[in-house]
Formats: structure tokens, C-alpha cells, sequence
């Protein structure tokens, strides 16, 4: 295997909509050797990121859940894993929050229902931009 390997984490309380985005983009993981990591409680991602945190890393997050909601799950990912790239997804406008924490935090922002090609492309370049910062932050360590 030719370097780390590259992690693909959704998270959104409806379960049908994890399995949506997980089946719209098998073939693309598959072809890009990318693993899934599918979850419906943020607490669950933060449980996972703390024993699997050398990966290649993006995360897509709904913004509405009952536990947390996905500018909060985002904000503590980027503080404890700032090689992570974020993706916030919702139904609602949350443009009050989100102007908040856009710049620093999330990468990308997409409205429901997404349109599928935009939505691979934003993962694709959200990629990009994850193996970038992954291979800083090793650097850094050096």
C-alpha cells in the first residue's frame, strides 16, 4: 500500500440518508480505496477519531441532530484534528451560524437535497485539501 490510507466519515441522525450517501458513492470509495465510516450520533465519531486518528480524513456532517448538532461536532474535531477536512450538510438555512465558524472549520457547505455530481466533486477536492494538510501536520511531527 502506497502511503496512509484515506477515511470517508458521514454522520446524520437519519440513518436512510447515511445509506443514501453511502451507496451514491460506493464505487468511487471503492475505486479510490477509501474506507467508510458510517455513524448516526456524533458522539460515535469522536469515539472512532480518537482510536483511528492516522487517516486521510473527511467528514460530512448533517448540522441538525438531537445530540450535538454538526457545527458543534465540527468545531471539536477541528480543534483536536485540524488535518481533517469538514463538510456540513443541511435542509435549513444556518447561514447566522455558519458564518461563524466557515472560514476556519467547514470546507464546504451543501443544502439538501444535494445534487450528486456536486457533492462528489466537493468530497473530491475535500481530499485533496485533507491529504495536504495530513502531510503537514506529519511533517510538524518530524
Amino acid at each position: 500500500m502506497g502511503g496512509p490510507e484515506k477515511l470517508l466519515i458521514i454522520v446524520d441522525d437519519q440513518q436512510s440518508l447515511v445509506n443514501l450517501i453511502n451507496l451514491s458513492f460506493k464505487k468511487w470509495t471503492n475505486n479510490n480505496n477509501i474506507k467508510t465510516v458510517l455513524n448516526t450520533r456524533a458522539i460515535e465519531v469522536l469515539d472512532y477519531l480518537k482510536i483511528n486518528e492516522h487517516y486521510i480524513t473527511v467528514l460530512i456532517s448533517d448540522q441538525r441532530m438531537p445530540e450535538a448538532n454538526g457545527i458543534d461536532l465540527i468545531k471539536t474535531v477541528s480543534e483536536k484534528y485540524p488535518e481533517i477536512v469538514s463538510i456540513l450538510m443541511s435542509g435549513f438555512s444556518e447561514s447566522a451560524e455558519l458564518g461563524k465558524i466557515m472560514e476556519k472549520d467547514v470546507f464546504a457547505f451543501i443544502q439538501k437535497p444535494w445534487v450528486l455530481d456536486e457533492l462528489r466533486k466537493t468530497v473530491e477536492s475535500a481530499f485533496k485539501l485533507a491529504e495536504k494538510r495530513y502531510y503537514e501536520f506529519q511533517q510538524r511531527e518530524i
